[in-house]
């Protein structure tokens, strides 16, 4: 579902984020309706079919689309400022910039390297900022400037696993990040905002984790906040729509869309049991299979993420 009110035709999207999942589905949809986009990727461990912005690239060339691919240390304003300057030369303009810095390391402080941690606090914090603040001279003369932030809305509640705490500091650092930005930028003509998913999108990393396959029906696929997202850029500039920490379901629903359901991540297979042994997952697969929360976010998956489980399943970093 794309906004149908929306044009993208020859507007310039710079993604900023690993050249998967939800930065994969951004560049999709916006080569569908003619956009011309360049992608930034802070590392390039190895060109391998499914790793790099260089695939990722060939990938939208192929379907036709105008595609820059950028590798650059977003922790460095110079490298970044010659980065959004090579993309207004190349392409005249710069209207919409997405940023999509995170790293999706959900373990526990104990278990959390500080290496590990200061990268994900100056790569997803440092980098946001930086990478916002080179782009915005090249915003301010755009006619429809945009910009998106993955961030959460500034609250502390039960939905947050906080036993993962690394990875809940650096994301809230991001919200404050955006919350400065959104301050700075309210004197201009520059729409600025941040988006979340009301429910964990499923990226192909989790399937790495153990016992992911048990509740990969509860996740939703990335399409759903690139809709959202799209809806937003189609709307004129506005104090309401401007500013703001937005869940990708809210934004839908002022679009005029409630059903969701088709955003699920297809079910796993039905579970076999056999007789007179009664299932241990399938009752509590389908505990969630009802109502209207029907697909919220596990509430208890800190084991899932245990001590047990000391994989790291990184998406805003690429592989290192």
């Amino acid at each position: 579902m794309f906004p149908a009110s929306t044009s993208l035709q020859d507007k310039v999207l710079v993604i900023v984020g690993s050249p998967r999942g939800l930065t994969h589905a951004f560049a999709t949809t916006a080569a569908q309706q003619g956009a011309k986009i360049a992608l930034i990727q802070r590392v390039c461990a190895r060109d391998t079919e499914f790793d790099t912005v260089y695939s990722e690239t060939r990938a939208l060339r192929r379907a036709g689309a105008t595609v820059l691919p950028f590798i650059a240390d977003v922790r460095n304003p110079q490298e970044i400022a010659e980065v959004m300057a090579s993309i207004f030369d190349e392409f005249g303009s710069l209207d919409y910039l997405v940023s999509i810095l995170g790293s999706l390391q959900m373990i526990e402080s104990f278990d959390t390297a500080e290496k590990d941690f200061s990268s994900m606090l100056t790569v997803d914090t440092q980098g946001t900022r930086i990478c916002i603040r080179a782009a915005v001279p090249y915003l301010l003369q755009s006619q429809t400037p945009h910009v998106l932030i993955s961030a959460p809305p500034l609250m502390f509640n039960d939905d947050w696993n906080m036993a993962n705490s690394p990875y809940s500091m650096t994301k809230f650092a991001i919200s404050m990040c955006a919350r400065g930005l959104m301050s700075e930028l309210s004197s201009t003509h520059i729409s600025i905002n941040a988006i979340w998913p009301r429910i964990m999108i499923h990226v192909d990393e989790l399937n790495r984790a153990s016992g992911y396959s048990l509740w990969r029906h509860l996740t939703r696929r990335p399409d759903i906040v690139v809709d959202a997202a799209y809806w937003i850029f189609s709307q004129p500039r506005s104090d309401t729509l401007t500013g703001r920490f937005w869940y990708d379901e809210d934004v839908l629903r002022q679009a005029g869309i409630t059903d969701f359901s088709h955003y699920q991540t297809a079910p796993p297979a039905p579970v076999r049991t056999v007789t007179n042994k009664p299932s241990s997952i399938s009752s509590d697969s389908t505990a969630h299979s009802t109502g209207k929360d029907s697909f919220r976010f596990p509430r208890k998956v800190s084991s899932f993420f245990s001590l047990k489980n000391r994989h790291k399943i990184s998406v805003g970093h690429g592989r290192k």
